[in-house]
């Protein structure tokens, strides 16, 4: 026994040498782990936060009146948010692209003619003849996938334009006959529409549900060279009917308001469109005046005249809007997107975590 006692002492010691080898690195391990689960835990936040970031850049240029600020590409902001997510205020910088793609366009005056028109290198080209001839009252808008088309001329036709296929459907048609003045456009949710004809009717249309509702009437009677456009939270509009008048229809509050006269007298075939930085028009009443419009600024100018004179039914929507990058930081995290903003829609082209 006394031999076996003396044979313990070694025994334990060996045991305690084993234990020290693999506890030592153990606790090391656990140490280490318990660290790299709380760098791993805030890294998580900082990019939930820099997503967050992006989101509400996002949220600014499609509500905000940023996209108004940034009207040219290079035009750029930083700003930080006034709270915090997670602890930590997000840096982001806005920052416009490019200019606007393709604008499309009817030339009307009784005929199928269907445009597009290039900003960048200021062409015109032709595209697939609309359904039937376009008069009095044709109309244009684009919800993000296709164009809906009015086709005036006191009929109720509406159609749709597929610009992929460049080819043409015939949808549901309007609540009433359509007349001088007819006008639409889209503010990402629901299609709103000028039914024209010397009437104040201001109608919206749901996509999805397919019906229409009645809205606010215009301040005035809605006469020929009667134009809608849509930009941030507003609605803009040419009354027609030969006058200068300009109002801007606020959706929130159904409410109407008026801007700066445009450059002359509309006549049948005025029209608005917005590329995301600025207002384009036509004058219509069988001339080739072509304006652009500034927001900010409240005042006209006269571009490039349209390829031939634009009379009755002449219209034009643009097909996207402007492209922007946007960089949000948080942290060590930073997230970098490019978004499309056209009429309200927002088109991701890419989201990525640096």
């Amino acid at each position: 026994m006394n031999g076996e006692k003396g044979q313990v002492l070694p025994l334990v010691l060996a045991a305690l040498a084993i234990g020290s080898v693999v506890i030592t690195p153990f606790l090391t391990h656990a140490s280490t782990s318990l660290i790299g689960s709380r760098t791993y835990g805030q890294a998580i936040a900082e990019q939930y936060t820099a997503d967050a970031g992006v989101e509400h850049a996002i949220w600014r240029l499609t509500n905000g009146g940023l996209a108004n600020e940034l009207s040219s590409p290079g035009d750029s902001t930083t700003y930080q948010l006034s709270e915090t997510i997670n602890n930590i205020a997000p840096s982001i910088t806005v920052t416009r692209i490019n200019s606007s793609s393709p604008i499309y366009a009817f030339r009307g005056g009784t005929t199928k003619a269907f445009w597009g028109y290039d900003i960048q290198g200021n062409i015109w080209t032709a595209m697939a003849n609309a359904p039937a001839n376009v008069g009095s009252g044709g109309a244009l808008t684009y919800d993000g996938s296709y164009i809906y088309a009015f086709g005036g001329s006191s009929t109720r036709t509406f159609w749709r334009y597929d610009i992929q296929a460049n080819t043409w459907t015939t949808m549901t048609d309007a609540p009433a006959n359509v007349g001088s003045g007819g006008a639409l456009t889209y503010d990402g949710n629901y299609v709103y529409a000028f039914r024209g004809g010397t009437t104040k009717t201001f109608w919206r249309y749901d996509i999805q549900a397919d019906t229409w509702t009645t809205r606010a009437d215009a301040p005035a009677n809605v006469g020929s060279g009667g134009a809608l456009t849509y930009s941030g939270s507003y609605i803009y509009a040419f009354r027609g009917g030969n006058t200068k008048a300009f109002w801007r229809y606020d959706i929130q509050a159904n409410t109407w308001t008026t801007r700066a006269n445009a450059p002359a007298n509309l006549g049948d075939g005025g029209a608005l469109t917005y590329d995301g930085s600025y207002i384009y028009a036509f004058r219509g009443g069988t001339t080739r005046a072509f304006w652009r419009y500034d927001i900010q600024g409240d005042t006209w100018t006269t571009m490039t005249n349209a390829p031939a004179n634009v009379g009755g039914g002449g219209a034009f929507t643009n097909e996207i809007g402007a492209n922007y990058e946007l960089i949000s930081t948080a942290g060590d995290n930073t997230v970098r997107a490019e978004v499309r903003i056209a009429g309200g829609a927002v088109f991701v082209l890419s989201w990525e975590v640096e």
